[in-house]
């Protein structure tokens, strides 16, 4: 496909057995934060079982905006300790919204002056992204959730 997937029907159960924690989160419109995937009957092991890899912590967080899901953001495998917390929710949600609006920015000049806005932006997420940072090593355990 597109990239897109499914939107579950109104009415599903968000705590349906394999309805997977994307979808889960996108019914309650709330973060989902699980210490062990496979413990929750919601989490779908597919992807581990193509893949052979192992999911253990999963942070699930829908971004929404006047009642609507605009997009869910996923991570995995938190790596220094073994739970996503609220500052771990803070991040990953402040990084989806900078990427949600540099989409918005970059479909609006599709057509004239795409390429410098393009680097006006990226350069204001760097900037962003190095204020909340305050030493390397915060950058990249930032981007390394």
């Amino acid at each position: 496909g597109d990239g897109q997937m499914e939107l579950p029907k109104r009415g599903t159960d968000p705590y349906s057995e394999n309805i997977g924690l994307v979808a889960s989160a996108y019914l309650l419109k709330e973060a989902i934060s699980i210490y062990n995937a496979y413990e929750d009957k919601r989490f779908n092991r597919s992807f581990d079982r193509i893949t052979n890899y192992r999911t253990r912590s999963v942070l699930c967080l829908p971004v929404v905006n006047e009642g609507r899901v605009t997009c869910i953001v996923q991570a995995v495998n938190k790596r220094r300790d073994p739970v996503f917390d609220k500052d771990d929710e803070t991040i990953l949600r402040n990084i989806a919204v900078l990427g949600l609006e540099m989409v918005m920015v970059f479909e609006k000049t599709a057509v004239s002056g795409w390429s410098m806005k393009r680097q006006t932006y990226l350069l204001q997420f760097a900037t962003e992204m190095m204020q909340y940072c305050t030493k390397p090593s915060t950058l990249v355990n930032l981007l390394t959730l």
